[in-house]
């Protein structure tokens, strides 16, 4: 190799095992007069000469480049030593980029960024600038990484746009895993804070979209303040990254930030959402109504589920009619809204159905909005199981409450019916009375009726049941109802939960004396007391 440098022939052979494709001289000329600084002509030069030796060859379809297959051996074990002299090794590089991260530690999130920046083709991982991109602290951070022998350079013009381009290293030691890996050690992922994680979390779901600081803050405890300092610290590490009032996670860390979060975080808040819905369905069996609505958003065709790791759904927000109930499943950790997109954790609904099947003996129906004739059909058989007596507590009850007691439940049987001080509401208060006077004047003492409420007149219950000697069902929305503006569900519970919590709880209201109904701020009416009410304010 006389009048030949060994420094060109290397830098070029070097570039054929580590970049992808080389299509000829134009590919690696950059690099090479770059590393070496050498001119173009001698660059030339030097690979005319491993040609010529046919250190170098063309494929069989003479369009790529490669090292002659049974030279490779020979050539790497030549490059090895002269990486070694020229101190790119493993340890060498790793040294440099923890030097990089401590000494400055702005270049922990500039090195997020770059990771974030990478693509793969076919196992090869490249960062590329379009245009004028480069001359920036990424483009900076790439040419000192360049300059260590960890990334390799071209540039290539098109009639649009100029690309420059930094492959990374992948023989003998792969320099992408190796930048990827020391990034993620100084990041200490187990590091960061609840608060944190409350803020990464929504971040998470959705690929490449940024999403509101409001709607982060709204899914969580946090106040303005600890959110702002608390993406500030985030911003500053370079997880997040912050644009007009708008987060995305970094698309650099994003791997690792999700692989703690399934494996240590999202446990712990899958558990915190299980005691909750427990903690609510236990003290009120209508807490099922949001679980039940978001078990039928689920099985909706549209949206779009993901089962890898994470198993949830993202549905559209506006194919979500009934907000107070997605409000109520948000509360529950069940669901989780970000704005644009509600995303449901199906995993977590799973486990909470099958508690329901295995813990509460819940028989469940679900009625659609706009099926009065199902509606009623099912009142009618829950009425036709009724024993001797049926107690009714409906905050709100209408003609068609009335109408379905005087179609549905047999005349023998006793119908105590408790509701509230302004039942009315949204009904003729005079077609009621007239109605409720009928009842009373067909069925005698087989119907009474009480209204009870706090000073605005409101009940002191929101949950509606239908109450007999050995069942009891909870109804979702009121009896008038059913089956028209929106669905609904009917759950028939236990007969432990009616004896021991939701029977006593309507006997109370129902006979309670005047002076323990004082100490509760409530009154109770008969129906000729109330009908004066009524009658004086109309």
């Amino acid at each position: 190799m006389e009048n030949f440098q060994d420094e060109v022939i290397y830098s070029i052979l070097d570039c054929f095992i580590n970049m992808p494709w080389i299509f000829g001289l134009s590919t690696i000329l950059v690099h090479v007069t770059k590393t070496t600084n050498q001119t173009e002509t001698e660059v030339k030069r030097h690979w005319e000469y491993l040609e010529q030796t046919e250190m170098i060859v063309q494929d069989n379809n003479r369009i790529e480049y490669l090292i002659h297959p049974q030279r490779l051996e020979e050539i790497k074990n030549s490059i090895r030593q002269w990486l070694i002299t020229n101190r790119v090794t493993l340890e060498e590089s790793e040294i440099y980029i923890n030097e990089q991260l401590v000494n400055n530690p702005e270049n922990q999130s500039r090195f997020i960024a770059l990771l974030g920046k990478s693509n793969n083709e076919q196992d090869y991982q490249k960062i590329e600038f379009v245009d004028g991109e480069r001359f920036s602290e990424l483009g900076d951070a790439c040419n000192n990484l360049y300059k260590k022998g960890l990334l390799f350079l071209s540039e290539r013009d098109t009639k649009k746009h100029y690309y420059t381009a930094y492959d990374f290293r992948r023989w003998p030691f792969n320099s992408y895993k190796l930048f990827s890996d020391i990034i993620k050690h100084h990041v200490k992922i187990e590091a960061l804070s609840n608060n944190s994680w409350q803020i990464l979390a929504p971040l998470l779901y959705i690929d490449d979209s940024w999403i509101t600081i409001n709607t982060i803050q709204n899914t969580t405890g946090l106040t303005r303040s600890e959110m702002r300092e608390s993406i500030s610290s985030l911003a500053s590490r370079g997880l997040v990254e912050e644009n007009n009032d708008t987060l995305i996670l970094s698309k650099g860390i994003r791997q690792p930030i999700v692989r703690y979060f399934q494996e240590y975080v999202y446990p712990e808040i899958k558990n915190d959402s299980l005691m909750r819905v427990k903690t609510k369905v236990t003290s009120s069996i209508s807490n099922l109504y949001p679980i039940m609505y978001i078990k039928k958003l689920n099985e909706l065709p549209s949206g779009t589920h993901f089962r890898q790791g994470l198993k949830y759904k993202v549905v559209p927000n506006n194919e979500v009619l009934n907000k107070n109930d997605i409000s109520d499943a948000c509360q529950l950790g069940i669901a989780l809204d970000l704005g644009e997109y509600l995303i449901i954790h199906e995993d977590i609904l799973d486990e909470i159905e099958n508690w329901i099947k295995g813990s509460l003996n819940i028989a469940l129906t679900i009625i659609p909005s706009d099926t009065p004739f199902l509606a009623h059909s099912i009142v009618k058989s829950i009425f036709s199981q009724c024993e001797e007596y049926v107690k009714i507590q409906d905050p709100y009850v209408g003609e068609d409450t009335l109408r379905m007691i005087t179609s549905y439940v047999s005349k023998d049987i006793e119908v105590k019916l408790l509701t509230s001080q302004d039942t009315s509401q949204g009904e003729n208060a005079e077609d009621i009375i007239n109605y409720i006077e009928r009842l009373k004047n067909e069925r005698k003492s087989n119907f009474q009726i009480c209204f009870i409420g706090r000073k605005g007149k409101e009940a002191p219950f929101h949950d509606r049941y239908i109450i007999t000697k050995n069942k009891c069902w909870v109804i979702g929305t009121s009896l008038k109802q059913l089956g028209k503006g929106k669905d609904s569900t009917i759950f028939e519970v236990s007969l432990e939960e009616k004896n021991e919590k939701i029977e006593p709880a309507f006997d109370w209201n129902w006979s309670a004396k005047q002076e323990n109904l004082n100490k509760n701020n409530l009154t109770r009416l008969d129906f000729n007391t109330w009908k004066s009410t009524i009658k004086s304010i109309t």
